[in-house]
């Protein structure tokens, strides 16, 4: 007898094409991976390129106020917006909420349609906030505290109507261990890297004149350690590029002004597809200053490119970077130093070091995979639905 497919509705604050984040690269290949017994309906950020062919129905979330620039407003704002498109597609057996920005849109949809909700911390708002990291908002200004108070409630909300809370490391869910309404509902799916597609094609150029490469690549943000990283010293032999797109913020103008101030400092945009995995391979060394982080893909992606990672190590990266990175604590003047020391592994007294760290990344990388997560996703919606 023929049995119909169960039906999820995500909410993701991403998309597919030139994803902006983990959350799109996450679900192109673990929803590709379940569409057999699931069928998927999206609600996430315009994309006007083609989706993959097990996406049922995908609706843009647009931003109505085209005048407004402040990013915490407009996250309050879209929840209108996602709840509003939510329930415009065909009645889901459950709801997957892919951020804590997306809360009280999924909670409210999942009250609407009376169905399960799945709760991703792809990236926890309260968690930072407890890091001090406000998403630019200033702390000494009631009605910007009122916000933020906002986004906090947004998140612990849909945290506390979810029937199941995934959590994407055991770093980042340690942070959660005094909230105790999660105690029985919380799953860890970490993130994984689709080894198959992760090949280099063709040779490419980073710029700089110098002999190693050093890669920052991701977001410019407070949570990324951005300032922390511009006010290292470089030693004469590193070129460091930044990979990544330019927004309207002050990270973004730190990159700007060390470009423009250090010759050894360059900006490339960002990178997707396989432009990005060929500029990877093209690095020695992937630089990760994160001051919070749930998880920390491009860890995986540094490591699958054969490259030595330098990194804070904090929250989900230390699930699997320790023994391979070279570790450094949240200052400028430590970060420096560990530059130096990437340095050193590439003279010959640092040759075995460095290979030893190359092999261990390469076993490390075999560990994460998308289909040990789609997995255990499946598991979790056949559990619900």
């Amino acid at each position: 007898m023929w049995k119909r497919k169960k039906h999820i509705l995500v909410l993701m604050p991403d998309r597919f094409n030139n994803a902006m984040g983990g959350m799109g690269a996450n679900s192109v290949y673990v929803f590709e991976k379940l569409q057999k017994e699931f069928s998927f309906s999206v609600v996430g950020y315009p994309d006007a390129l083609p989706k993959p062919a097990y996406i049922k129905e995908y609706r843009d979330a647009v931003n109505p106020l085209l005048d407004v620039h402040f990013g915490p407003l407009l996250t309050l704002e879209g929840q209108i917006e996602y709840f509003y498109q939510a329930t415009q597609c065909e009645k889901p057996d459950l709801i997957y909420a892919y951020d804590w920005s997306v809360g009280l849109a999924a909670l409210r949809a999942a009250d609407y349609f009376k169905i399960p909700l799945v709760f991703r911390v792809s990236l926890s708002f309260d968690k930072m906030v407890d890091d001090g990291l406000f998403l630019g908002l200033n702390p000494k200004v009631a009605g910007e505290m009122a916000i933020l108070r906002g986004l906090r409630n947004m998140e612990i909300l849909g945290l506390k109507r979810a029937d199941r809370v995934i959590q994407v490391s055991n770093g980042y869910a340690k942070r959660f261990e005094k909230q105790e309404y999660l105690k029985d509902k919380t799953v860890i799916i970490p993130n994984g890297i689709n080894a198959e597609i992760w090949k280099k094609e063709k040779e490419v150029t980073l710029p700089g004149t110098r002999k190693l490469k050093l890669v920052y690549i991701g977001r410019f943000a407070e949570m990324k350690g951005i300032g922390l990283l511009c006010n290292a010293s470089l030693p004469e032999s590193v070129d460091l590029i930044f990979i990544g797109a330019m927004e309207e913020n002050i990270f973004s103008e730190m990159v700007k002004k060390a470009v423009s101030e250090r010759e050894n400092v360059h900006y490339i945009g960002a990178l997707y597809g396989q432009d990005k995995i060929d500029a990877l391979f093209a690095a020695d060394g992937v630089i990760m200053p994160s001051r919070h982080e749930p998880f920390g893909t491009v860890g995986l992606e540094a490591l699958a490119s054969n490259n030595i990672i330098l990194s804070s190590c904090v929250d989900g990266l230390g699930d699997y970077l320790p023994e391979v990175a070279i570790r450094f604590d949240l200052s400028s003047a430590s970060i420096s130093e560990a530059i130096r020391k990437f340095v050193s592994l590439f003279e010959p007294r640092g040759e075995v070091e460095r290979m030893e760290k190359l092999e261990k990344g390469t076993e490390i990388v075999k560990k994460y995979n998308w289909t040990v997560a789609a997995a255990k996703l499946g598991e979790v919606f056949r559990n619900l639905v």
